[in-house]
């Protein structure tokens, strides 16, 4: 007996030391296994997939949920809608594809030929429904019309939007405009060609007449087929909207003509005053130490180009930033330094940054003596009879000249501060049509032009 116990003891251990650590494994595995409770339960993340096999009134998309956020998807699909957003409550059309993670595909049916649509894969489950991107493309053959914008008077933009579809004629897409009401490339008043890849493209339409009615469109051709997008109609602004209201006179007695542009009155030379609109004189910095200092102390200062008072009626004064954010006012009476949000409305208005660089410049260049552009001028019209100058600039720190001579580049101040260091102030260029404005900045000490804007207070 004695013998059995003591075999039966060995027996039990050995079968204790193996089994602990098994268990003890199962409980680890387990636990590993089971769904944190405490985790907080997020909308699901969902994908919108590329639209394929567009036709005259349907088309395929679908999306991928790559994210059920901790809860079962117990709905998903695809809404579209002609207006952007398309919700499961607001749509012009839904398809429901089950539930779960994964992608799916969905037919878009009941399409109205040739119209812009918006669509968005959904998923939901119970912390709520989300959306995935927002894609858009046209129905029919697929090329869309956009809206014309920045309408002036001899110019607009306008575009298209060209999906994914193999029904497309690849080749050249572009703008094509008449006064008829059907442009056509075999007969137009005008065309663009402005890429050769799928997507949204944009064109600006030149040469128009002022106060005329145009009928445009997108267009795809290669050379066997050429595809059509919809009409749209617009109409250029009349002449009278860029004219010459009178003239206005500054503090010291110079006198400067006055334009109008989008309904706003600007002085269409450069400022020439050493007062501001209270009397007090603003300082003369003429030389180098003088406007590093006047900088430094941050006190407002102005000087003529190159210190050559010659260039003053040429190309008007140079102020730092200073001179320019003064309670004072640098302005004549009722007159004020424009902010960049005014200057970039003029922008937009005179067809965006790509052309009104040319419609702000003087047409004046080489072999006409100064006040003129170097050659090439590039775009210049001065159709907004801004009539833009190249005055130069004066540097910050060393006072010296802008290596970027009269005649190559002019600079503009507005009100508007960038940070503590810089402010804006919108550039031209000789060599570009184009407009800076967006973009322009420059160190408060700098010696820039300065323009002047009605005050609408």
């Amino acid at each position: 007996m004695s013998n059995q116990l003591h075999f039966l003891i060995n027996t039990l251990k050995s079968v204790i030391s193996y089994a602990l650590p098994a268990v003890f494994l199962i409980m680890i595995f387990t636990a590993g296994c089971e769904k944190d409770e405490s985790k907080p339960i997020e909308v699901p993340t969902v994908i919108t997939l590329s639209i394929t096999e567009i036709t005259a009134n349907s088309a395929k998309s679908g999306g991928n949920i790559i994210d059920d956020g901790g809860a079962e998807v117990t709905s998903r699909g695809l809404v579209w809608c002609r207006n952007p957003d398309p919700t499961v409550e607001q749509h012009s059309g839904i398809a429901n594809h089950g539930n779960g993670l994964g992608l799916y595909i969905s037919e878009l049916t009941g399409l109205s030929y040739s119209e812009l649509y918006y669509i968005r894969a959904f998923a939901k489950n119970k912390a709520g429904i989300s959306y995935g991107n927002e894609l858009k493309f046209a129905s029919g053959y697929g090329i869309y019309t956009t809206d014309v914008k920045n309408i002036t008077v001899t110019t607009a933009s306008c575009g298209g939007i060209v999906p994914n579809n193999s029904d497309l004629p690849m080749g050249t897409f572009g703008i094509v405009w008449s006064l008829s009401d059907n442009p056509t490339l075999e007969n137009n008043d005008g065309i663009t060609s402005d890429g050769e890849s799928f997507g949204e493209f944009s064109s600006n339409m030149t040469g128009l007449s002022p106060e005329t009615t145009y009928y445009a469109r997108a267009y795809s051709t290669n050379n066997d087929n050429t595809v059509y997008g919809n009409i749209v109609k617009f109409e250029t602004l009349p002449v009278e909207t860029v004219e010459e209201p009178g003239t206005i006179t500054d503090i010291d007695g110079n006198s400067y003509q006055i334009i109008k542009i989008n309904n706003r009155e600007w002085i269409a030379e450069n400022l020439r005053t050493t007062r501001f609109n209270n009397g007090d004189y603003i300082k003369y910095a003429g030389n180098h130490e003088k406007w590093v200092s006047a900088g430094e102390k941050e006190t407002g200062a102005w000087c003529w180009y190159d210190n050559d008072s010659n260039n003053e009626l040429l190309y008007g004064k140079l102020y730092n930033w200073h001179a320019v954010n003064d309670d004072r006012n640098i302005c004549p009476e009722g007159w004020i330094a424009p902010t960049i949000e005014e200057w970039t409305e003029m922008v937009s208005y005179l067809g965006g940054y790509q052309v009104a660089g040319g419609k702000l410049k003087s047409t004046r260049t080489e072999p006409d003596p100064h006040p003129r552009w170097d050659i090439p001028n590039t775009g210049a019209t001065n159709e907004s009879m801004f009539s833009g100058l190249p005055g130069g600039a004066r540097q910050p720190f060393s006072g010296t000249f802008f290596y970027v001579y009269k005649g190559i580049n002019g600079f503009w101040w507005t009100a508007s501060e960038y940070n503590e260091a810089t402010a804006w102030a919108p550039m031209l260029y000789y060599y570009d049509n184009g407009n800076n404005s967006f973009t322009g900045k420059g160190f408060k000490r700098w010696g820039f032009s300065v323009r002047c804007i009605k005050d609408q207070n």
